[in-house]
């Protein structure tokens, strides 16, 4: 480790753990960096692929003969995390079992149980959204890898379709001047509604009722392909919207969780709470 931090070739070393146990990353904003650990008291070495970005350890589990490093590919920039890379490491050898770099980006990983894998982020399908700066587009793009003796295999995909989506998309449907382009996230008479409150203008405000980050958060886990139940019921969640150039007047959109995803329900002039 002193020796690469001496190293005049703009490469980012990361260490983490001592001992036999010590593991580095080793990358610049390129392709390709490396992974180092020690097999009996010897340095090894092997290319890793980290898509011009930089590699996080998340986790380093032992199993059976089998050494799991997971990493995550981390942009270096407000992109955030954009993929991940998982390697099996037995003695001097490493296996790569997963390369995950799905053309997302903002994306955190998290273990659902000992082989399954509940991947994040963000990834959305072409259309207006009515609040588009890069902060506050909808995330939810989800991805869910299994580990299997051969390395993970991807068990399924899918776009939760939560509150604040459907907030997005019916704004960015009014913004568009084709309100009827919003039907997947909003009642015909929610539609209606919200075209007649608002008129044209350029940029929104609004603020949510105080239970939508949990529904968010849960709609996450609402997958039937996820093991376990969500963790809440699903609950009727409440926006407060008004145009902000021009000022407008304000409405309150209810939106209500029906099938597999959520749908503007109710649009009628007031505030929240």
């Amino acid at each position: 480790m002193q020796a690469l931090e001496r190293s005049r070739c703009l490469l980012r070393p990361v260490a983490y753990g001592a001992g036999a146990n010590e593991i580095i990353t080793v990358g610049a904003y390129l392709e390709t960096g490396a992974v180092l650990w020690v097999d009996r008291g010897f340095w090894r070495i092997a290319n890793v692929p980290i898509d011009h970005g930089y590699l996080t350890l998340l986790w380093d589990l032992q199993r059976g003969d089998q050494r799991e490093l997971f990493f995550e590919i981390w942009s270096g920039g407000s992109a955030g995390a954009r993929g991940y890379v998982a390697i099996a490491i037995t003695g001097a050898a490493a296996t790569m079992t997963l390369h995950a770099a799905p053309g997302a980006s903002q994306m955190v990983a998290r273990r659902v149980d000992v082989d399954n894998v509940l991947v994040t982020g963000r990834k959305l399908p072409e259309r207006r959204w009515g609040i588009d700066s890069n902060c506050c587009l909808p995330g939810g793009h989800e991805w869910l890898w299994r580990r299997t003796p051969s390395g993970y295999v991807l068990s399924g995909e899918r776009q939760a379709r939560d509150a604040y989506y459907a907030l997005n998309a019916l704004l960015g449907a009014i913004d568009s001047g084709h309100p009827e382009t919003a039907s997947d996230v909003a009642t015909q008479p929610a539609i209606n509604a919200a075209a007649a409150f608002f008129g044209p203008g350029l940029l929104w405000t609004y603020k949510s009722s105080s239970n939508a980050s949990e529904q968010t958060q849960a709609e996450l886990l609402r997958w039937n392909l996820l093991p376990g139940a969500a963790p809440i019921a699903p609950a009727a969640v409440r926006y407060e919207v008004a145009r902000y150039q021009p000022a407008g007047p304000t409405a309150v959109i209810t939106f209500e969780r029906v099938g597999d995803g959520w749908l503007a329900t109710d649009v009628r002039a007031g505030t929240l709470p």
